[in-house]
């Protein structure tokens, strides 16, 4: 684990959930 700012680690963590998210649903909505 790299040594981040609490504040940064978190907002990069919760941009990577909403990608990931936005990739299921794709994934869902294409089948």
């Amino acid at each position: 684990m790299v040594a981040v700012p609490s504040g940064f680690w978190c907002s990069s963590a919760l941009q990577y959930v909403f990608l990931i998210i936005d990739r299921l649903k794709t994934l869902i909505l294409s089948h």
